[in-house]
């Protein structure tokens, strides 16, 4: 298994609920929930397939 460097990239929020730190392509990506818990999510182009309002961090580059 090949080591990787990870970079940990706030999922930002506004009032409005507008996002500022998006992933820019489709794909598994490794989250921090608000609760401190982190799991595997899918980004699928316009917002986290479950738990998306509790997603504060995400991962890059994303999972295979």
């Amino acid at each position: 298994m090949d080591a990787v460097d990870l970079k940990v990239i706030p999922f930002e929020r506004d009032y409005n609920g507008n996002t500022q730190n998006r992933p820019k392509e489709y794909g598994t990506y490794l989250v921090i929930r608000e609760d401190g818990k982190c799991q595997k999510e899918v980004w699928n182009t316009t917002g986290w397939a479950y738990n998306h309002n509790t997603i504060t961090h995400f991962y890059l580059p994303k999972l295979k």
